[in-house]
């Protein structure tokens, strides 16, 4: 037999923390009234902006206080729930659902409010653990407020420092125009791009890339995959390994960035393997004089490259996404932006953003506008951006956004 099952009403209601200081008297009156339940793990036992009409005991179990997705308490035993919409007839400030199987005292209005009325030990006993509770949860309301304000400034703090690793500045050349747009989902992303000069082949790095999941964990991720990816694209150490190994038979920079990649897959695959966290990258290395590209696309979105209102090249993938598996291949494949043609990549968040009917803007919209848009990288984001709003109207945004293009042979006014 259980305890819920061996316990009496009474001996609920005197280890129960509304009636812990209740005279014997109080405590027989109400424990006549009470009545036992059973609640399954996973019913809502109030509904928030809902009637109230019963007040609970917990005696076994556990229950969350919640509003929607966003949890207020958890309740254990001796715990109540309930006590104040009962008692003013009012609407439930939120909701309480069982955790795991819970067993219940239940006390309906009616019945409290006889009670009171019959017996004024009752009422003040009533009164005074109303105002108790009411102390606490002011209390607790003060604290969680608290508690709210840290955590935002920290979010705050760390959205400042994510911003830190994103470029402040994109590289600058003549003749050529780069543009990238950034929005996170939440107060901080998963999502990077990067743009930096490789001063050991006068080729122009672009990066974009997604780090699986959001938020604070995917943030962490980010920097480390943009970092890495970086610091090996620019170290003399990594240039020189990349001019023995590509011999004759390879451009010495399709190997720098072949090696880069692999450097970041393995570290992350080998030194965070356990936390399953990965990244989509695509990466490029582009010469400024001539427009050749080496690229690797490692699982992400595929790019593409436009020109007079077509679609003239798409960079489809060359590997699988960074930090999967240590000893993963990439293979480098080459494109060649010619003058008027533009370099467009994206995270999936673009794609994906959805409008207050489900529907997502998808890939042929986005296509569509950004081969029929006669503006530079700079404007191109701009007005991808802006389209993506409107498509989302009201709705929130899920996922990051982050696009990354590069336009040449166009005069900017």
């Amino acid at each position: 037999m259980t305890v819920f099952e061996t316990t009496s009403n009474k001996d609920v209601l005197r280890h129960a923390r509304f009636f812990s200081d209740a005279p014997e008297d109080v405590l027989d009156r109400f424990a006549s009234a009470g009545v036992p339940e059973k609640v399954p793990a996973g019913r809502t036992v109030l509904q928030k902006d809902q009637p109230g009409r019963s007040f609970y005991i917990i005696v076994e179990g556990r229950a969350e206080v919640h509003d929607g997705e966003l949890t207020l308490a958890i309740l254990n035993p001796r715990d109540s729930f309930g006590e104040l919409s009962t008692l003013e007839d009012g609407l439930c400030g939120a909701s309480v659902t069982a955790e795991t199987e819970m067993r219940v005292l239940r006390l309906d209005r009616d019945s409290i409010l006889r009670i009171m009325s019959d017996s004024a030990d009752a009422n003040a006993h009533v009164m005074k653990s109303v105002c108790r509770v009411l102390r606490e949860r002011s209390e607790q309301f003060t604290s969680g407020a608290h508690q709210r304000r840290t955590l935002e400034r920290e979010l705050e703090i760390g959205r400042k420092i994510q911003s830190g690793f994103l470029p402040s500045v994109l590289p600058v050349e003549e003749g050529w125009e780069i543009g990238a747009f950034f929005r996170a989902a939440r107060e901080v992303g998963g999502d990077f791009y990067d743009a930096f000069k490789v001063e050991s082949t006068g080729r122009i790095a672009l990066v974009i890339g997604d780090v699986c999941d959001k938020g604070v964990g995917a943030a962490l991720f980010m920097t480390l995959f943009r970092s890495l990816l970086r610091a090996a694209a620019s170290s003399a150490e990594f240039d020189a390994e990349a001019r023995i190994s590509a011999g004759a038979q390879e451009d010495h920079t399709a190997a720098l960035l072949r090696n880069s990649v692999q450097f970041a897959n393995n570290y992350i695959a080998r030194t965070h393997g356990a936390t399953s966290m990965f990244a989509t990258v695509f990466f490029a290395l582009l010469d400024p004089r001539t427009g050749h590209l080496f690229y690797i696309n490692g699982g992400h979105e595929e790019p593409i490259i436009t020109a007079n209102g077509t679609i003239t090249a798409t960079l489809q993938n060359t590997g699988p996404a960074l930090g999967l598996f240590p000893g993963s291949t990439f293979g480098v494949a080459e494109a060649r932006l010619e003058p008027g043609h533009t370099l467009f990549a994206y995270t999936d968040g673009a794609t994906d953003a959805v409008n207050s009917g489900g529907e997502t803007y998808g890939t042929e919209s986005l296509a569509r506008h950004v081969v029929n848009s006669k503006r530079p990288a700079a404007g191109l984001v701009a007005s991808v951006a802006e389209a993506i709003d409107q498509h989302a109207a009201a709705a929130a945004q899920f996922d990051d956004i982050t696009m990354l293009a590069v336009t040449r042979g166009i005069s900017i006014p």
